[in-house]
């Protein structure tokens, strides 16, 4: 019975593997023929690869993901011509994806299928239109690190959970929504619960910063900022934002935001919480769209990347119910 359940969870090792190879080259073809869809690909993807004096050029906001840019920098130097940066950035965006496939076979092997098969899924919505096919460096990453926040969260990781929270804000700032899930620990005293989230608030706030006044931001600590007119004219920039997306959301075309992630983002929106674990997500999930209501374009499919984890995880955990009631 034990040689049993040893060869049956490494025949689902090698066919989650398979899969996950599989799909991480069709996303590999997908996003080279993507990658010289916006000029803004070749101007994040490259930010970084030349030196620190160049990168203070770069958008405001965009200089905090700093080391998703170092990175894509070092993968894809400046003179590469069309076909390697085609190759590279489908490279990037493929490898990242699959490092996230991993994470799902280590964190969860039972349900690694329908999670791979359901971010795959996802991650194509980005492809529609209204995206203008952006591929930006630091989409993927945040993605992955919402895997590794979740991982750690189920596994009681408490260490490991803080520095994947410090190291993964410096690809994406929104990392830094996964400090929430302290709070809702229940195997934690509330002492230790705001301990914790405090420790990963600073820590997270300190990296911010670090790399704001390494690269030159005229406004350390925020990062989605229109202008540096004056308060009046960065409320009014706000205003006119979130006016902009509320539109976005009111009018009626076919790829509508209401369908971002295929459609996981809405619904893992609309499940009613039953537990302690359904609310932590469900926390994280509803102050990032407050986020991308404020500050980002919500039509951008691509900027719902990291919520795709834990939006399958949401709606795996809803069929699993349904399924034992039926």
């Amino acid at each position: 019975m034990k040689r049993t359940g040893i060869s049956a969870t490494a025949a689902l090792i090698c066919i989650t593997l398979f899969i996950s190879i599989s799909l991480s080259i069709t996303y590999y073809f997908s996003c080279a023929t993507h990658a010289l869809g916006h000029e803004d690909n070749a101007i994040t993807f490259k930010s970084f690869s030349n030196n620190l004096e160049q990168y203070k050029k770069l958008r405001q906001e965009w200089r905090p993901r700093i080391f998703s840019n170092y990175l894509a920098g070092w993968l894809i130097p400046s003179n590469a011509n069309a076909r390697v940066f085609q190759q590279r950035v489908a490279l990037w965006s493929s490898g990242w994806f699959f490092l996230c496939c991993v994470g799902y076979i280590i964190s969860d092997l039972k349900n690694a299928p329908f999670l791979i098969f359901g971010t795959f899924a996802a991650l194509y919505y980005a492809f529609t239109p209204l995206s203008e096919s952006h591929i930006y460096p630091w989409d993927m990453p945040a993605m992955f690190f919402f895997v590794l926040i979740y991982a750690a969260h189920v596994r009681k990781s408490i260490t490991p959970l803080l520095l994947i929270l410090w190291i993964g804000c410096g690809f994406k700032e929104t990392v830094a929504l996964g400090s929430i899930v302290f709070l809702f620990r229940t195997d934690l005293s509330l002492r230790a619960r705001l301990a914790y989230f405090l420790a990963a608030v600073v820590g997270c706030a300190s990296v911010k910063l670090a790399i704001d006044l390494l690269t030159a931001n005229p406004s350390p600590l925020l990062t989605m900022t229109f202008n540096n007119f004056g308060l009046m004219d960065e409320i009014a920039s706000r205003y006119q934002g979130i006016a902009y997306n509320r539109e976005a959301l009111i009018k009626p075309y076919l790829n509508h935001p209401i369908f971002v992630n295929a459609g996981t983002f809405v619904i893992f929106l609309l499940l009613l919480p039953r537990d302690m674990e359904d609310w932590t997500w469900k926390t994280v999930g509803i102050l990032f769209l407050a986020g991308i209501m404020m500050f980002g374009v919500i039509n951008e499919a691509r900027i719902f990347f990291e919520m795709i984890p834990i939006s399958l995880w949401a709606i795996n955990k809803k069929l699993q119910r349904l399924l034992q009631a039926a």
